[in-house]
């Protein structure tokens, strides 16, 4: 059953995850129109700014430009699959569903940079219920998926990009060794989702995660992989919400500034100080939540003997 102490909760999980989806799809076609028309010697102007962002040779495969590419499909298939799944668990998930599954929720939001629905869900109640959702694979479902679909969408962005070029190949032994680097990474990423992601969208996964079976086992296995690959990404926005914290502090000291550009340099730093703070502490407390043991949460292997136990009691 739903109460009104949870309406904020989803209100905010809904808003947020329809502003990222529109945020996403703008940025994305506001690249790819640039990107095609670029292609086409249509844009006029100071070239040398698109020419930092936009690949026109087969050698631009081999340096940051691809990079760059990458980042943009998988934060656009990402985005867009993390907050539907936001979405569907705000409206169509019990209130037992959603405090159990806050953890891995908050994750699927961090990982696309945002921090009002994490926040909303960190006062959601600790639950041990034993819900038919869980975090594990919440995590494998949605975040899986994207990345598959990221891999795929890149590999076919690139083949496209091959399609519209004029060259007949790389300039140099070093871009063609990049490019084949990066694309085989993007076809291991791509075939191990789609090995295993399905697997996870089976009704019985969370039964199968419950026993103790070689199956059991390779689902409660799979599903770590993917579970530390989100602690990772989380970790790293730690590390670069600090990098721009020291970036700012560094700025108090630069050359050729007035008394009103200090100041205005502080005070962006005591902001983003305050914010650095608070995202150190949201996503601390997700990580700590989302591996924690005592609840059924991740991987309490005790806690889903003891979810069995009782099923078989009953």
């Amino acid at each position: 059953m739903r109460t009104l102490g949870f309406g904020f909760t989803r209100i905010w999980i809904v808003l947020s995850s329809l502003f990222g989806i529109i945020g996403v799809l703008f940025l994305a076609g506001y690249y790819f129109y640039f990107w095609s028309n670029y292609m086409n010697g249509q844009i006029t102007g100071d070239l040398n700014t698109f020419q930092t962002l936009f690949m026109n040779s087969w050698e631009d495969l081999g340096t940051y430009r691809l990079l760059f590419l990458i980042i943009i499909v998988f934060t656009l298939t990402t985005t867009l699959i993390c907050n539907i799944g936001l979405i569907r668990y705000a409206t169509s998930g019990t209130d037992a569903e959603l405090s159990a599954n806050k953890w891995s929720l908050a994750v699927l939001s961090l990982s696309l940079g945002g921090v009002i629905a994490p926040f909303a869900l960190t006062w959601l109640p600790n639950t041990d219920v034993k819900a038919t959702k869980n975090a594990r694979v919440t995590i494998v479902r949605y975040l899986g998926t994207g990345w598959m679909l990221g891999a795929i969408g890149t590999i076919i962005a690139i083949a496209t990009f091959m399609g519209m070029t004029n060259n007949s190949g790389f300039a140099t032994a070093s871009a063609k060794n990049t490019f084949i680097a990066v694309i085989t990474i993007l076809a291991v990423v791509a075939s191990f989702s789609l090995v295993f992601v399905p697997f996870f969208y089976n009704p019985k996964t969370v039964d199968h995660m419950i026993a103790q079976t070689s199956l059991g086992k390779w689902y409660r296995f799979v599903s770590t992989v993917y579970t530390v690959f989100a602690t990772i990404l989380l970790v790293i926005q730690i590390i670069l919400a600090i990098l721009k914290l020291i970036e700012a502090f560094g700025r108090i000291f630069s050359n050729r500034q007035n008394g009103f550009q200090v100041f205005l340099n502080i005070l962006n730093f005591s902001f983003m100080l305050i914010g650095t703070l608070f995202m150190i502490y949201l996503i601390t407390s997700v990580i700590k939540g989302l591996w924690r043991s005592e609840d059924d949460y991740l991987i309490s292997i005790p806690q889903y003997q003891r979810a069995a136990q009782m099923q078989q009691h009953n």
